[in-house]
């Protein structure tokens, strides 16, 4: 995972916040590549993820590439069904989901495009570049 940032003193504007004045004067964007890679994640484990995800500020949006190639997910159900009386309830199978290939970007308004890059299904979009249209 790679994040560049390129700051431009001309481009401070010392109006607004310090975060405000330090994200207009930033060019940044994240770009990962993942491949061959296989995860198994316990259901109770991912729902107590988000809690970290969840933030109470608004952050800047910064760009993100992310190319998955090969990814293998597999979800086990762990949580304690929710039964009052009746049969124990059969265990659900583990959820697999494989991705062969996948593109996500995110551009600076914050749109999620997922889908395959076609003009260059083997590599990221051009890191001089950051925002695809």
């Amino acid at each position: 995972m790679e994040q560049k940032m390129d700051f431009s003193p001309d481009r401070v504007d010392l109006s607004g916040s310090l975060r405000e004045a330090v994200a207009s004067a930033t060019e940044a964007w994240i770009e990962a590549s993942v491949t061959h890679l296989g995860l198994s994640l316990q259901l109770s484990s991912v729902t107590g993820l988000t809690a970290f995800i969840e933030d109470e500020m608004a952050a800047p949006v910064v760009p993100l590439f992310i190319n998955l190639r090969d990814v293998e997910c597999t979800l086990i159900e762990d949580r304690p069904p929710v039964r009052v009386g009746g049969p124990p309830p059969i265990p659900a199978p583990p959820m697999v989901v494989r991705i062969k290939h996948l593109l996500v970007q995110r551009n600076h308004c914050g749109v999620i495009s997922v889908g395959v890059n076609e003009a260059s299904p083997n590599s990221l979009a051009p890191r001089g570049n950051p925002d695809p249209r």
